[in-house]
């Protein structure tokens, strides 16, 4: 923007002379505004001269994206936007944005490219805000001569609302209400272009506010924009003010930054959820080691309910360090609930890791339930871990207590969960095998049923009980 636009819009006179509109101060910006050409008859269509501007500012060193797919170019300093009809004319209109470089003029560049634009048959306008628009100027200003001082502003329309005069006020101060429908909203709402500022220039998370029809209930209640975008910088979901108002009512800007932070989300915060975990006892150390321990936000709803059942912020410190797939679905809450503490969890979980048995993080209460009795007998992660790493039904202590009671080794019993693990396509019976019970019920029916394999062959030969009777009493004879 030129040096005498900039003297305008802080009050002050250029040279001693009257003060410019600020439709006159783009004129002078951008004296090509004025000038008309005409499209010959026999010209090449609009595609095809559209390419012509595009090589002729390429020529002089610029980087151009067209209109067309292979003409893109990733950060141009012009950018040409237009849609094609099948005979090559321009489907509405030719848009151009000029993203100078740091060290040009955009001004000049802006000139350098309407130039262009008009040497190939384009009657284009340059506005206030460094955009370029063409259009048909023979069809467009008969029906609406004052489009083109509209256009000239930057405006995306024509307001029958507000006065030239007044657009040129507000357009003056900033791009954003070069948008119609966004001016109008606070134009009427009787604010002044000075107390509307503050609220469209806030940062692009809070571009909803720019709208007076969202920011007005935040006005009402007398909230400042910059406290408005602290709480925006916590949810998106704060830029309506009844999402907010009982967060304000209840909690200071930093306890609900330590929310927001624990709960690890930006998304859709609900003063209802904090509330309700804050009565079941959960304080501001709880707090610092959920966010301390960063295992996001399906591990934290987990670690509340530790923390609102009671827990200490050592001993719930003591959970998190167990890390996220440990928490996660709840499982530590589980295991506590189960009645675990956190240092015998970890001795557990070490061992099942090193195992790796996928089992284990599908299962909650059932596995806890089942470490309980291992550690009730007595028994440590080393006294379990070669019963379930025959099978994973072994996390179920009363289950190894069975075999064990019928007077069953590890050794014996491992051969009969390989058996299982390879009847994938029959369930029922594979978990029959995974019994004490379900197995003496074969050797049952006859001695030679104690070899895994022999049973293996009956059930996959789909034989009913009387079959197989049949088939080893003749075996036996």
């Amino acid at each position: 923007m030129g040096s005498a636009l900039g003297s305008l819009l802080i009050g002050e006179r250029v040279d001693d002379a009257a003060p410019l509109s600020l439709l006159e101060e783009v004129d002078r910006r951008f004296p090509l505004n004025a000038k008309r050409v005409v499209c010959p008859e026999d010209a090449a269509s609009q595609r095809v001269r559209l390419r012509h501007v595009l090589a002729d500012l390429r020529g002089k060193g610029l980087i151009v994206s067209g209109a067309e797919p292979a003409q893109h170019e990733a950060a141009p300093q012009v950018d040409i936007h237009a849609s094609f009809r099948q005979e090559g004319s321009i489907r509405g209109h030719l848009r151009v944005i000029v993203r100078p470089f740091p060290d040009q003029d955009q001004d000049e560049l802006i000139l350098q490219t309407q130039a262009a634009l008009q040497g190939q048959h384009f009657n284009c306008v340059a506005s206030h805000w460094g955009g370029l628009l063409m259009l048909d100027f023979e069809d467009s200003l008969k029906e609406d001569p004052w489009r083109l001082d509209w256009m000239k502003l930057g405006c995306n329309r024509a307001s029958a609302i507000i006065p030239l005069e007044d657009v040129m006020k507000w357009v003056g101060q900033s791009e954003v209400f070069c948008d119609m429908q966004l001016l109008e909203g606070w134009y009427e709402s009787g604010l002044t272009v000075e107390e509307s500022l503050p609220w469209v220039e806030m940062s692009e998370a809070a571009v909803r506010l720019n709208r007076y029809h969202n920011a007005r209930d935040w006005i009402n209640a007398g909230v400042e924009p910059e406290e408005v975008a602290q709480w925006m910088e916590i949810s998106l979901s704060f830029s309506h003010y009844d999402n907010v108002k009982e967060w304000r009512n209840n909690l200071t800007l930093a306890e609900a930054k330590m929310w927001a932070a624990a709960l690890d989300t930006n998304y859709n915060l609900r003063f209802e959820t904090v509330e309700r975990w804050i009565k079941t006892g959960v304080t501001k150390q709880h707090l610092n080691v959920i966010i301390d321990a960063k295992l996001g936000s399906h591990v934290s709803a987990s670690l509340m309910a530790i923390a609102g059942d009671g827990a200490s912020a050592e001993e719930l410190k003591q959970w998190a360090d167990l890390g996220e797939t440990f928490n996660d679905r709840g499982r530590a809450h589980e295991w506590r609930n189960a009645g675990i503490d956190a240092a015998a969890a970890g001795t557990w979980w070490g061992m099942s890791q090193d195992l790796g048995l996928a089992s284990f993080y599908i299962r909650g209460s059932e596995v806890a339930g089942g470490i309980l009795q291992w550690i009730q007998a007595g028994k440590s992660p080393a006294d379990a871990k070669d019963w379930i790493a025959a099978s994973s039904s072994f996390w179920d202590y009363s289950q190894v207590q069975a075999w064990q009671n019928a007077g069953w080794t590890l050794d014996q019993v491992k051969p009969w969960m390989k058996t299982a693990d390879l009847l994938i396509s029959k369930p029922s019976q594979a978990q029959q095998l995974r019994t004490i019970n379900g197995v003496q019920a074969w050797i049952n029916l006859s001695e030679r049923c104690r070899d895994p394999q022999i049973v293996f062959d009956l059930i996959t030969s789909n034989v009913s009980i009387e079959d197989a009777q049949l088939i080893l009493s003749k075996l036996v004879a």
